[in-house]
């Protein structure tokens, strides 16, 4: 494991990192005078709503656990905490605090851990390409009909592959021994449950929100439905396990590829993105103080004895 943190990847996302960050250097009077006329308003507003999401994903783990653990400060704590490391870390290696977490605090096997990491993304997928789909008739986009059907297809296929997935485990195609240990978990909780959709969806919702937020935070002329463009455009760069530390690169490429679409001009587009940015990693530090605050007893006691 060491080898691969140390490895390219690892370093080509200190490089993005450091890239981002020069940008944001050689540009600071411009960020400055950007930064300095946003909206606190739409901040404050964002935050609500970014906290809304990590109530709504404590109470999916709440559910994928069947309830074996407390929703507060268990099941918040355990959120925040993933949510955290995810966003923070490159090359993806916060995703898997999930399941480390589980294990080392509530005994909940790694496989199943997984199995729980598995079904939420996979939640996520089916949600958000419902979102897609639907907004896509409802919103009005200043888009070409090709982009408008790409997106369209996006979101089907969003929604169709977590299905077929599911499908195939249920079927039992997957006949290696170790490919076995590792989905039986998740073969064994069953089919998505409409209240695991349900509050996917919502989550989802809330995402955009906060996203619409720091549009109108940084006043970007663009309505809710371009929220939704962003996050088709940065989901598929989330999973390049390549971006630098606290997101750089993954966000900033999201935000420049779609307002470039929605025909922001390129500099402008790169402004918005870093101060957009700026604004997000607020959020995440506020996740983080809310992270320490909500640290179980439990765990600190297992911390603590190690």
């Amino acid at each position: 494991m060491p080898k691969k943190i140390g490895g390219p990847r690892f370093f080509l996302s200190l490089f993005i990192f450091a890239v981002v960050v020069g940008f944001s250097v050689y540009y600071s009077e411009t960020l400055i005078k950007t930064l300095l006329d946003v909206n606190p308003g739409w901040v404050l507003a964002g935050i609500l709503c970014h906290g809304i999401n990590y109530i709504l994903r404590a109470f999916r783990l709440l559910l994928l656990l069947h309830r074996r653990i407390k929703f507060w400060p268990e099941a918040v704590y355990a959120s925040s905490f993933h949510g955290l490391m995810a966003y923070l870390t490159p090359m993806q290696l916060g995703d898997m605090s999930l399941p480390i977490l589980l294990k080392t605090t509530h005994h909940i096997s790694l496989s199943e851990g997984g199995a729980i990491l598995l079904k939420s993304r996979l939640l996520d997928m089916i949600s958000l390409g419902g979102l897609i789909v639907v907004s896509a008739f409802f919103f009005d986009f200043s888009l070409n009909i090709a982009v408008q059907l790409i997106w369209i297809v996006i979101g089907i296929v969003l929604i169709v592959v977590p299905i077929l997935i599911r499908h195939l485990i249920s079927r039992k195609i997957f006949h290696s021994e170790r490919m076995i240990r590792f989905i039986r978990p998740f073969a064994k909780d069953g089919g998505f449950k409409i209240i695991e959709l349900m509050v996917s969806l919502l989550i989802w919702v809330s995402i955009s929100s906060v996203l619409f937020c720091v549009i109108r935070a940084v006043n970007l002329p663009l309505g809710f439905g371009a929220a939704f463009i962003l996050i088709t455009i940065q989901l598929p760069l989330q999973l390049i396990p390549v971006q630098g530390l606290a997101n750089t690169g993954n966000h900033e490429g999201a935000w420049i590829a779609a307002l470039s679409l929605l025909g922001i001009p390129l500099k402008q587009a790169a402004e918005f993105a870093v101060t957009s940015h700026v604004i997000i990693l607020f959020y995440v530090l506020v996740v983080g103080i809310v992270t320490v605050v909500t640290i179980p007893a439990k765990g600190i006691q297992i911390i603590s004895s190690e």
